[in-house]
């Protein structure tokens, strides 16, 4: 039996803003739970507004085109749902202040998708569902140890926001055309990111170049606050863009146009001058390769796209020694003096767990001691306490057993690949050890994408079982009908292949 949706709730998009002004008439009712994370939303939007004004303090004009620019973001929203998640996801290369500007846009897009009925909370694998509830619950007990109330109410509103969002995402990449937008964007401001942090950190003429380099004019960091941040921004497009040109999917470019966009990318990496990305490209690539070549599939082309990586290679060498930074590059890969710094207060944040069993609280290790974690893992243990750490470290381990999962079975979120993915989240899962990501928006990104592709698989699967099972039904109802009275039992010894989906999944031979 098929479900009739309203046409807000299709998957088409309205055509006119009459269509969406009809659809607005035909809402399903959001559940209690939907209402619930909308008021929480809502709450959380309210304190992001004024969070930003402290930092900016914004003029009247200012203020009334930010007023306009909410409504007609809202208006895109319901009019052109897709278009508005493509604009939220360009946007996310715009992050010098926290919350960020792609913040806000995601917060109103999951609230239209809450009030439409479109944020599926059962696309979510249930373990998954389960460790998010337990870290927001514990969040809240942990605050009986707080030292300032109101900055923790701003870092679990924010952790909460990311919580919903990669749920939300969970949900939304469903299909190829939603993938595609979401790679496409990524992409998109990937690219700018690079250029801006490459050109303005080797050209000092370049406009507003301040607004684009950091400490001290010595590393790229785009439109990113921080350098630590833009470089691990790049990566899980960067490996996606990379398994896209050895299995093509959703992009339609050639492999020398790929291999260009890639190389640009590598550049803005490397001149992010972080040594936690570097490495987080690395594992992520070696993951990604080694499961396409498990995979003994597009042979030649994984093999030429690997001759391209030899000369990216050496083109990217060319521009690092050419441009003047393979000396720093050399001095970066060392240990720093502020590094003893950071294992200090890694060791200061075991410490505080072993005093503090439910944890300071949320974002309150910063009035324990004056230098930051540097990883998600202690800072974890440290405000949430040891029961804490372990839903994080289950949550994280869960996800990669998805990953895993989803590779060998072939499953894609969307069409993104899910190679890529696992490689991503190996790379994030490293990355976590030397720098808090807690906060990173790319980290849930790519969780919700897993998480999108586990539970397609599935859904798929049972499609295809419940398939198989009607179609099993009638045939042996049409042998009944066939036989003659009297005969009992009897079987034609035929074997139906099995009914894959519309979408064409397959189930991968091996891997």
């Amino acid at each position: 039996m098929t479900v009739p949706t309203s046409p807000l709730l299709s998957d088409a998009e309205p055509k006119s803003a009459g269509d969406a002004a009809s659809a607005l008439a035909q809402l399903r009712r959001p559940s209690r739970l939907g209402l619930a994370l909308l008021g929480v939303l809502a709450l959380i939007f309210a304190a992001g507004v004024v969070s930003v004004m402290d930092q900016v303090a914004p003029s009247l004009p200012l203020a009334l085109v930010g007023g306009v620019g909410l409504m007609a973001l809202v208006s895109l929203a319901i009019g052109r749902y897709e278009v508005a998640v493509a604009f939220g996801f360009l946007m996310s290369g715009v992050v010098k202040i926290e919350p960020a500007p792609p913040d806000g846009v995601f917060a109103v897009i999951i609230a239209i998708a809450i009030v439409t009925g479109r944020l599926r909370v059962d696309r979510v694998p249930a373990p998954v569902a389960f460790l998010l509830a337990g870290l927001s619950a514990l969040s809240v007990f942990s605050f009986a140890e707080a030292f300032s109330v109101g900055y923790g109410i701003r870092f679990v509103a924010i952790t909460f926001y990311l919580f919903v969002f990669s749920v939300w995402l969970a949900g939304y990449a469903d299909r190829d055309r939603r993938g595609r937008q979401i790679v496409i964007a990524w992409l998109t401001i990937a690219i700018i990111s690079a250029f801006l942090g490459t050109l303005a950190l080797q050209f000092p003429g370049f406009p507003m170049r301040l607004e684009f380099i950091a400490d001290g004019a010595s590393r790229g960091s785009a439109l990113f606050k921080d350098p630590n941040v833009y470089g691990p921004f790049l990566v899980p497009i960067a490996v996606i863009l990379l398994e896209e040109l050895i299995a093509p999917r959703l992009l339609r470019i050639g492999i020398i146009t790929g291999l260009t966009l890639f190389a640009i990318l590598i550049v803005g990496l490397i001149f992010s001058f972080s040594r936690a990305a570097w490495a987080n490209m690395l594992i992520s690539s070696a993951v990604m390769l080694a499961i396409l070549l498990l995979r003994r599939r597009n042979t030649l082309r994984l093999l030429g796209v690997l001759g391209g990586l030899g000369v990216v290679g050496m083109v990217v060498l060319g521009i690092v020694v050419f441009g003047g930074q393979a000396e720093f590059i050399g001095q970066r890969a060392q240990l720093q003096g502020y590094d003893s710094e950071r294992f200090g207060a890694q060791r200061a944040g075991i410490q505080i767990a072993s005093q503090h069993p439910l944890g300071v609280g949320p974002g309150q290790f910063q009035f324990h001691y004056p230098v930051e974690t540097h990883s998600t893992y202690v800072r974890v243990l440290a405000e949430q306490g040891p029961f804490g750490l372990a839903l994080w470290v289950s949550l994280c381990l869960v996800t990669l057993g998805l990953a895993i999962a989803n590779a060998f079975a072939g499953r894609s979120a969307g069409g993104i690949g899910s190679a890529a993915l696992l490689g991503a989240w190996c790379g994030l899962l490293v990355n976590s050890a030397v720098v808090d990501t807690l906060h990173w928006r790319h980290l849930w990104a790519v969780a919700g994408l897993i998480w999108a592709a586990s539970m397609v698989g599935e859904r798929r699967e049972r499609h295809n079982q419940r398939t198989l099972a009607r179609r099993d039904a009638e045939r042996k109802a049409a042998i009944a009908a066939r036989r003659p009275s009297g005969q009992a039992g009897a079987t034609d010894g035929s074997d139906d292949e099995p009914l894959f989906g519309e979408s064409g999944y397959r189930p991968a031979a091996g891997l």
